[in-house]
């Protein structure tokens, strides 16, 4: 008996000894005593299932992860049934692996929820990538929606402002002017949101004046300025460079925020942008904007909420605003590598303190000075074939209008894409003006088809992208079909002539 024990039994286990029809012979009791027991489905219930086939058992079972309850103790155990040579009996082995099983069932367990949290996170990140996507484009829809009449509006006003109108109906058109310039500038935040968040804001790098950007906002602000009784003054220290190279449109829509703000909140007194140098170094200086003025103040506990999305301090209806303003500013500045901060006063106005770093251009100085821009674009005795693609027609119209008041130009219209492919098969036109959501064939379609056409002059042949959607993609996608230039609506008529004269040339 000891020899069989020395055999089988190892220090987490117990031996039991039987007979072929499962009588019990000996056992070493190491778990649960088993001499009151006569048979071994005395032992437990599950034992019943294996005293029949004890008998048969020409070598050995193995039985493992059996769960048993042992005189009150639970355990899981590996069994062992083994036929002892040249006898009818057996030895089965129960060894004690509960604490190994539990270890492995954690260790699972934490598996299991490791890999059933990282296929829950890749679900949640493509269902946010799908509602991000889904966002950004109903963004894009609607701006488009509202920036097509809008187009129409704004251009049709600035022709009406050039027409024979007395001083109260010139006040009433800047009345509505204003409003709609008010409106195109919530929809380019509502786009700007949806670019930092997709992470496509761009920036371009070009030489420029910090005066003329002076002259710019001292523009800009005229009106309010005058309407509000407000002392508006940019003052430049004398240290400032005359010509820095950065992102001036950037610049500019930072400035135009915080002055904007400044103005809002600003009944009476001053409001004032101070620009100094605070260091220079090589080819790099750094540069600090100050907007201050001597408004309604913001209460120091919400100092730090200001630059949050759709956030306002001040809840009053008379002030207005989507609270983006400054949480797009914050966005910039920190897009620029510059830093942006507060200062204020329940009662006592504000100071936004803004630092920007900017190259200097070394050396004698820019000998070749850009002329004055004119006002006129095109030769009087030049005369040229246009082709516009609209589908709108206060659009329509309101191109009409602009080309022919230069007098340069033979216009025809197609209205959809395949009317404007049928038209340039037939005509040679000398530039396509193209809207990108046109019926029947689109507009990217319409640029591919051109730049795949056997004509040489018609792959060759200009166009000028119109377009409400003014995303850095889709920006690419008029690139990539073959467009030459590309504008956002709403524009200014001047901006529509200097791309076509640079294309006629």
């Amino acid at each position: 008996m000891p020899q069989t024990s020395d055999n089988f039994v190892k220090s987490n286990a117990q031996y039991i000894k039987v007979s072929g029809n499962g009588s019990i012979i000996d056992s070493d009791n190491t778990f649960i005593n088993v001499s009151s027991k006569k048979n071994i489905t005395d032992i437990h219930p599950f034992f019943e299932s294996v005293a029949p086939f004890l008998a048969d058992l020409q070598a050995e079972e193995n039985m493992v992860c059996v769960n048993l309850d042992l005189e009150g103790k639970s355990g899981i155990f590996d069994i062992l049934i083994k036929k002892i040579e040249n006898t009818d009996e057996q030895v089965i082995v129960l060894q004690d692996f509960t604490d190994h099983y539990n270890e492995f069932q954690r260790v699972a367990q934490l598996r299991n929820e490791s890999v059933i949290n990282s296929e829950v996170i890749e679900l949640r990140n493509k269902q946010l990538a799908a509602e991000k996507e889904f966002k950004n484009r109903f963004v894009a829809n609607v701006s488009h929606e509202i920036r097509t009449p809008l187009n129409s509006i704004l251009g049709f006003l600035t022709l009406l402002e050039k027409s024979h109108l007395n001083s109260e109906q010139q006040g009433l058109v800047g009345i509505v002017k204003k409003s709609s310039n008010h409106l195109n500038g919530l929809i380019e935040d509502l786009l700007d949101i949806s670019k930092i968040e997709a992470g496509q804001l761009t920036t371009v790098k070009k030489k420029f004046k910090l005066d003329d950007v002076a002259k710019y906002l001292t523009k800009f602000f005229k009106a309010k300025a005058e309407e509000g009784e407000i002392d508006f003054n940019i003052e430049l220290a004398p240290n400032v460079p005359e010509t820095i190279i950065g992102d001036r449109t950037r610049l500019q829509q930072i400035l135009i925020n915080l002055l904007g703000n400044a103005f809002k909140f600003t009944s009476e007194g001053s409001v004032t942008l101070r620009i100094s140098e605070n260091s220079r170094r090589g080819k790099k200086v750094n540069l600090n904007f100050n907007v201050t003025d001597t408004g309604i103040g913001i209460a120091e506990e919400n100092l730090e909420a200001i630059f949050e999305s759709f956030t306002q301090v001040h809840n009053n209806p008379l002030y207005g605003g989507t609270g983006l303003g400054l949480s797009i500013t914050k966005h910039i500045v920190d897009f620029l590598g510059g830093k942006i901060s507060v200062k204020s006063e329940l009662g006592n106005g504000t100071t936004f303190s803004l630092n920007l770093n900017y190259e200097l251009e070394l050396g004698r100085g820019d000998k070749s000075k850009k002329k004055e821009e004119s006002a006129v674009f095109f030769k009087p005795d030049k005369k040229y074939q246009i082709l516009m693609v609209e589908d709108s027609e206060s659009n329509q119209m309101l191109l009409m209008k602009l080309l022919v008041s230069q007098g340069n130009f033979f216009v025809d219209l197609a209205t959809n894409g395949q009317e404007a492919l049928d038209f340039i098969s037939t005509t040679d036109y000398d530039l396509v003006i193209l809207d990108i959501k046109i019926p029947k064939v689109n507009g990217l379609e319409v640029a591919k088809q051109l730049r795949a056409s056997e004509d040489i002059f018609i792959r060759r042949l200009p166009i000028i992208a119109l377009t409400a959607y003014a995303t850095a993609d889709d920006r690419k996608a008029c690139k990539q079909a073959g467009i030459n230039d590309f504008l956002a609506i709403p524009f200014e008529s001047n901006d529509l002539f200097e791309k076509m004269a640079r294309l006629l040339k």
